[in-house]
């Protein structure tokens, strides 16, 4: 097919035939089956996205029915606004061949034009950009997607990440997410001659892989860690790829699996509480940094009148010291927020102060054999980074502690508090979906 395609040139700077007010600008992107530009609408005043296929592409009856027209039009079932959807189709006769020896006709098909790039493009062009933030954001919108395909029994065919647009709304949009991610070509590969017509979810499946080998995991939180190995083993190897419903109760339902997702902040909360550690004998740990993350254990083991809580709660600075394996860093553990939340005692009406445990450690390892360097701006570099890691771990605290109590209230004022923070932060605002959460603010300061 893709040798029937004409001169991409050819097209550029002339007005279709049948629709004098619109100009094609410039060449987007060629396919397969056809050419994509970026036209003008006079009468509309608004760019418009023209999809050309010569008609020997498309599918006909053994008679000359246009059964293509039918396809090309699956997609107005559909009420979801992530699908771009075909407005208008219209012939453009008299196209010399690519060589200039013939003459052939071709369809355009007009659509909605998308400020943005393919998510394939995106992927090469800011890899730096894709957190797990990004990926579930585009997985919920996808899922979302194929929920109300499966209800109107509609389907892609070909749906790879060069037809998955990313919108740039940030000139305009001012409550939601700076991009949103759009879905285009809905019919066209069951409309054109060539058999290429491919599974949506196996695709889905590609996709997202796709996304995860862009993920920079080593940067990643514990929590988004968690996220990525689940989606990994449970989405990428199991649901999405699984034919027979009867194996798995994900396996093609999309509400199922969308729930699966929105439950990822709540399973990994529960898998660390269950991963608290066990004694064999009480002697098992010579100190108390060999427990680790083991709430319930520390929690067991220790009285908080014994620990002094009180007196560390109080108003004044306080120095606690002591030999190595004493409890000093039980004292502090036993204060922060994430640990109150594991061990059930973070009820809001308990809850004093924000409390965040802090290992030096953690500064040690990240500047191993600091010394005092030459250029006075250079002093800062430990100050920013202890500003950033610590911003991090609250910003999870507040976001574990809010969602659980205060759900529909932290929904509501996010978006807000996370463009405050990227304005007194003042670094670059990452270019993705849902960057107005706090998710995509860890993840930037991590």
């Amino acid at each position: 097919m893709r040798q029937n395609l004409p001169d991409p040139s050819f097209f550029t700077g002339r007005t279709i035939p049948s629709r004098t007010d619109v100009t094609i600008i410039n060449l987007i992107d060629s396919g397969t089956d056809g050419h994509v530009y970026r036209a003008r609408s006079e009468t509309l005043r608004k760019d418009i996205a023209c999809k050309v296929i010569p008609r020997s592409n498309l599918q006909h009856g053994p008679n000359g029915e246009e059964l293509w027209r039918a396809e090309v039009h699956k997609a107005d079932a559909l009420r979801s606004n992530t699908v771009v959807k075909f407005e208008d189709i219209l012939e453009w006769p008299d196209v010399p061949t690519k060589d200039g020896a013939e003459r052939m006709t071709c369809i355009v098909l007009i659509s909605e034009f998308v400020e943005g790039r393919s998510l394939r493009k995106f992927i090469q062009e800011f890899p730096e950009e894709i957190s797990m933030s990004f990926v579930v954001d585009w997985m919920a919108t996808m899922l979302n997607l194929f929920n109300e395909m499966l209800i109107r029994s509609v389907v892609h065919g070909d749906l790879h990440s060069g037809n998955v647009l990313v919108e740039d709304r940030s000139s305009y949009e001012l409550l939601g997410p700076r991009f949103v991610f759009r879905v285009t070509d809905f019919g066209v590969a069951e409309a054109t001659s060539e058999p290429r017509f491919k599974d949506d979810y196996l695709q889905l499946a590609d996709t997202l892989a796709q996304l995860l080998r862009a993920v920079n995991f080593q940067a990643c939180s514990p929590r988004d860690k968690f996220g990525f190995n689940f989606l990994r083993h449970n989405f990428v190897e199991r649901h999405l790829v699984e034919t027979d419903l009867t194996l798995d109760p994900f396996a093609r339902r999309p509400r199922a699996l969308l729930r699966r997702l929105q439950e990822l902040d709540s399973d990994f909360e529960r898998t660390a509480t269950q991963q608290s550690a066990q004694l064999v004998t009480p002697f098992d740990f010579q100190s108390c940094e060999q427990i680790g993350e083991a709430p319930a254990l520390l929690r067991a083991l220790y009285s908080n009148q014994f620990l002094g809580l009180a007196e560390i709660e109080s108003q004044n600075n306080l120095v606690v010291t002591g030999p190595r394996g004493c409890g000093k860093t039980t004292v502090f553990r036993s204060l922060s927020l994430d640990q109150k939340m594991r061990v059930g005692e973070a009820n809001p009406e308990a809850v004093k102060y924000v409390g965040i445990y802090y290992r030096c450690d953690d500064l040690y390892f990240a500047f191993p054999r600091y010394s005092a360097p030459a250029r006075a701006e250079l002093f800062d570099v430990p100050l920013h980074f202890v500003i950033s890691t610590l911003l991090a771990r609250l910003l999870e605290s507040l976001e574990n502690w809010s969602r659980k109590n205060f759900a529909e209230e932290f929904n509501r004022v996010e978006s807000k508090a996370a463009q405050a923070l990227w304005s007194t932060l003042g670094i670059n605002v990452p270019q993705v979906p849902g960057y107005a959460t706090f998710k995509t603010v860890v993840a930037r300061l991590n």
